[in-house]
């Protein structure tokens, strides 16, 4: 799958990277809200993860226009706030999946298989 992840941590870009790309994983990176919704109009991707804190447009911002401008590709929130009224506020973003951190790769790598293509899993 060819994955779009958006986070301003590099240890964390470093770690999905690590994670993900040896199972045949395409891993493309970027670490600024602004960058990231204009890569993800542009471009094709099976799977977006995007971090909620970002600089220039918050992840949840990310998604709520990405879905208003019809794109269904599925978007996974990786983020640190996991209180229920920030859970639910995420839910509401239209994203189909929210990870919090800390996120073990097994993890990860479960998570993301839940959206690959029937033939690959």
């Amino acid at each position: 799958m060819r994955i779009l992840f958006v986070d301003d941590n590099s240890m964390n870009r470093s770690f999905v990277h690590a994670v993900l790309t040896p199972a045949d994983h395409v891993v493309e990176t970027e670490a600024g809200g602004t960058e990231g919704l204009a890569r993800a109009m542009r471009e094709l991707f099976d799977l977006i993860i995007l971090d909620i804190e970002l600089p220039g447009i918050r992840g949840d911002m990310i998604c709520e226009r990405l879905r208003a401008a019809g794109k269904r590709t599925p978007i996974l929130a990786f983020t640190a706030s996991a209180l229920p009224h920030e859970l639910a506020a995420l839910g509401r973003s239209g994203f189909d999946l929210i990870l919090t951190k800390p996120i073990d790769p097994d993890s990860l790598r479960s998570k993301v298989a839940q959206f690959e293509p029937p033939a690959r899993r």
